[in-house]
């Protein structure tokens, strides 16, 4: 009883500091890249700002399955894209994280998705 107990106050703490470390790994050049090309609201955040955004990415992205519905390929630009949608929701309530993400092959060309969080360069300002 002891042990179950021990674990489940711990089991948070444990999580916390895995979240940590895997959040202080450095963002590739090719990830920062697909950033800046698809992510158009990443060019306007501050220093700061996209700081924790790479940290929570880096979260989501290891902590996540991404999987991709009606036989989708998930590539990696794919999973650094949302990842970087889902973190921008996330930049006011760290450590909140989704527990599942789907991608639907038909939502790159969904009337209710604005186009410019895909990358489209006439985004309204």
């Amino acid at each position: 009883m002891g042990l179950l107990v021990a674990v489940i106050f711990l089991y948070p703490r444990w999580v916390e500091k895995g979240r940590q470390k895997v959040a202080r790994r450095p963002l590739s050049p090719q990830w920062r890249a697909i950033l800046e090309q698809r992510v158009a609201p990443y060019g306007q955040l501050t220093a700061d700002q996209r700081q924790r955004l790479h940290e929570q990415m880096q979260v989501l992205l290891a902590e996540k399955q991404y999987l991709g519905c009606n036989k989708l390929a998930v590539t990696e630009e794919m999973r650094v894209t949302v990842a970087a949608i889902a973190s921008l929701l996330l930049l006011q309530d760290q450590g909140n994280y989704f527990p599942k993400l789907k991608l639907l092959p038909q939502a790159q060309n969904h009337p209710a998705l604005p186009q410019y969080l895909l990358g489209d360069r006439n985004r309204p300002h």
